[in-house]
């Protein structure tokens, strides 16, 4: 039986960090870093943009509309996607995995990050399949989203072996029959992965 190993995005391949965002946002517009935090990140605004339920352009007239921001869409797109730095030693492992299985992504993401992280960063080039929230119109851990990806991948799910940093999502995943681990370190993964006999 072939396995296939699946890695969420963020805090796992690649760290974020939304104040780097909200902070340039706030020093261009004259509004706080809190007020901007709060609006974009704690309200519905960003799952419905994680969603797909709004397009990037509806989510950037969202934002300038609320605060009054004079920012150029493509300068915005520039801030709000520059906030991404590899994960330590978790590429290392990500290229280690790819001689051995097929690789694919499951991230709750939108198409502003996701279409950076892929220009810029070649690790994404290991992985043959994303299943990404904006697509498919689901939020992980919603339980249709773990059937919709083991549907694609035409296998049991007790071959996947997915990973990701955030425990309902691990739960979801091994709710719906996968192997899942939570990630907290590419130390602790390849642990994780010795254990679950993906490597020797």
């Amino acid at each position: 039986m072939e396995r296939i190993v699946i890695f969420d995005l963020g805090n796992v391949i690649l760290n974020f960090d939304l104040g780097l965002f909200t902070g340039k946002l706030a020093a261009l517009s004259g509004c706080s870093r809190e007020e901007l935090h709060a609006f974009a990140f704690g309200t519905p605004l960003d799952k419905s943009f994680d969603r797909g339920d709004i397009s990037p352009e509806e989510f950037y007239r969202a934002l300038t509309d609320r605060f009054s921001l004079a920012v150029p869409y493509e300068q915005f797109k520039q801030i709000f996607s520059e906030i991404f730095t590899p994960t330590p030693g978790t590429t290392e492992l990500v290229e280690m995995l790819s001689n051995n299985y097929p690789l694919a992504i499951l991230s709750n993401t939108n198409p502003l990050h996701f279409c950076h992280i892929k220009e810029t960063y070649p690790v994404l080039q290991l992985f043959g399949a994303y299943y990404l929230s904006y697509e498919l119109r689901l939020l992980k851990p919603d339980p249709r989203i773990y059937e919709r990806v083991i549907s694609a991948c035409k296998c049991p799910p007790e071959s996947i072996f997915y990973i990701d940093d955030l425990q309902p999502n691990v739960d979801g995943a091994l709710r719906a029959g996968m192997q899942a681990v939570r990630f907290q370190s590419a130390e602790q993964l390849a642990r994780d992965m010795k254990a679950g006999g993906l490597v020797a």
